[in-house]
Parts: C-alpha cells; sequence; structure tokens
C-alpha cells in the first residue's frame, strides 16, 4: 500500500437502516480502469482502512448480493477522511414480490463541517394529489405502484434511500435539499447521488462545489411507454441559469415548508428551554424565602 492518509470507507445498506456490510471489497485505483494500488475489506463495523496518498483515485465496491459499484472518482484530501457509500441489494437477494425498481442513494460527507441534516423529495408521475415522499410523508402507494423513503439520515453521511417499485410511464422530479440549519454547504459536502435501475448501476453524479441549499442533479426521470427507465439531464444554458439550484414548483412548498418547519421547531425548543429555566429559578428563589433563618 501507499503510505500518506488513513482514509476510513464506511460502507451501510440502501434499504435497511443501520445496517453495516461486512466484507465489501474496497479498491481503489489510479486512474480510471486501472488496476488497484490499494485495498482493503471491511470488517464486521462495515469500516476499511485505506493508506492513499491525496489524489484523485477510481475506488470501487464489491459484495455478493449486492449490486457492483465500480470506479467511483473520488478526491482523497487528508487523512482522517471519512468516506460513507451505501450499497443496493439484488433484487433476488432482497427478496419481496418481484417488479421493476429504479432506487435512488444518496450519500454525502461526514466531516464536522458537512451539511448534517440532508433530505431527499421525491414526486410520482401518477397525477394523484399528493404523490410525493420526504421525511414528512415516507410512503406514496396507488394501483400496484409504490414510492418509498426507505432511509432517512439525519446525522451525517447518508443514505438517504428512495426506492420507485413498478413505477408507472410518466415524468419524475428530484430534488436534494440540506435540512440542518447550520451553513449553506450543501455543494462542499461530497454529495453524491447514485441510480440504481434494476441491478444496475445507471449514474453517479456529484453535486458542485457551488451549490447552496438546493440541488437537481438530474432534470428529470422518464418512465417510458415501454416501461423502461431514463434519465435527463439538464442542458448546457439550463445548467448556465442555474436551474439545478431551484426546486421544481411540484416540490416547491414542500421544501420550503420543511426549512420553515425545522426552524419553527428549533424556536419552540428554545421557548420550553427558557420557560422551564425560569420554573426552575423562581422554585429555588421561593425555597430560599421559606427557609428558617438562624
Amino acid at each position: 500500500m501507499l503510505s500518506g492518509a488513513q482514509v476510513r470507507f464506511e460502507i451501510n445498506d440502501a434499504h435497511v437502516k443501520g445496517k453495516r456490510l461486512a466484507g465489501v471489497r474496497v479498491l481503489a485505483a489510479a486512474a480510471a480502469g486501472g488496476e488497484p494500488v490499494a485495498f482493503a475489506e471491511t470488517d464486521q463495523d462495515g469500516v476499511a482502512i485505506l493508506d492513499l496518498e491525496p489524489a484523485t483515485y477510481w475506488i470501487s465496491y464489491l459484495r455478493p448480493g449486492y449490486v457492483p459499484v465500480r470506479g467511483s472518482e473520488t478526491e482523497i484530501r487528508a487523512d482522517g477522511q471519512v468516506i460513507t457509500t451505501t450499497l443496493s441489494m439484488l433484487l433476488e437477494a432482497e427478496g419481496g414480490a418481484p417488479g421493476r425498481r429504479v432506487r435512488l442513494v444518496l450519500n454525502w460527507g461526514s466531516d464536522s463541517e458537512d451539511a448534517r441534516d440532508v433530505d431527499g423529495h421525491a414526486t410520482c408521475a401518477c397525477g394523484q394529489a399528493n404523490a410525493r415522499v420526504s421525511y414528512r410523508a415516507m410512503r406514496h402507494e396507488y394501483e400496484g405502484h409504490v414510492l418509498e423513503l426507505d432511509v432517512d439520515d439525519m446525522d451525517w453521511g447518508g443514505p438517504e434511500t428512495i426506492t420507485f417499485t413498478d413505477p408507472p410511464p410518466g415524468a419524475y422530479s428530484y430534488l436534494v435539499h440540506q435540512y440542518s440549519q447550520d451553513r449553506d454547504t450543501l455543494g462542499r459536502s461530497d454529495l453524491v447521488v447514485r441510480v440504481f435501475f434494476d441491478d444496475q448501476l445507471a449514474a453517479e453524479i456529484r453535486a458542485p462545489e457551488s451549490i447552496a441549499r438546493y440541488w437537481r442533479p438530474f432534470k428529470q426521470l422518464v418512465v417510458g411507454p415501454d416501461l423502461v427507465p431514463r434519465l435527463v439531464p439538464f442542458d448546457v444554458d439550463e445548467l448556465a441559469a442555474g436551474a439545478d439550484r431551484e426546486p421544481p414548483a411540484e416540490l416547491l412548498s414542500e421544501a420550503s415548508s420543511s426549512t420553515a418547519w425545522k426552524t419553527c421547531g428549533c424556536v419552540v425548543v428554545v421557548l420550553l428551554a427558557i420557560s422551564w429555566a425560569v420554573v426552575v429559578m423562581r422554585v429555588r428563589r421561593r425555597r430560599a424565602r421559606s427557609a428558617p433563618t438562624r
């Protein structure tokens, strides 16, 4: 292995919250398609440590029963860096009723300077009222299809997993939103979305550093009349106009209310804490006044 930064890789499951994956082979290549220059296997805690010089590497994650992630372009910056990667189980291994599956898996950084809580929002193409999912409404089901937020991670790293089962034809929207109110650090938080079509990794999209609080990694997910899914990217002009940084109309109120709800919740907690402190002070004063004097 190369001497340099010790990098911690934490590997977990896309469908089961908190499930760390042992036995994942983590291989780092210095060039796309190149031979590994370092490799390790995750322990029972889902952790593998690699010694890597700061540089860009192409990392592969391989485990039986899971969709392989190959050649994920990753920047290694410093000693102690933590990289969280989520793997999606193969359809047959996951069990349940057979069907078509689209899965969106969001990971981000685990450093204290990164965004702490990042949310995924998605709409369904079925046209029903409130046909969307987020942390506030985690499951939508109608006429044989399901849209579900499987895992909602609230403290760095991810995953934030949304799964479409037997999605009907039409266009779907997806939005990433920084929920935590610390700083606008979304684009500097090593944000990556992986899109899985059944048992294939269809796309891996990383957020630009200039992203603030909202990000759309693609314009739409479209399921055709033949039931085949595809991603529709933003064109150059749309990206230049910042279309990937604006919530789509169908998700604007949802994302805005999330921020408002978070702010309101924090205010309520602070007010309750102040009220409790006032009560405690009054009780102490009464006890002091009623205490016998010598």
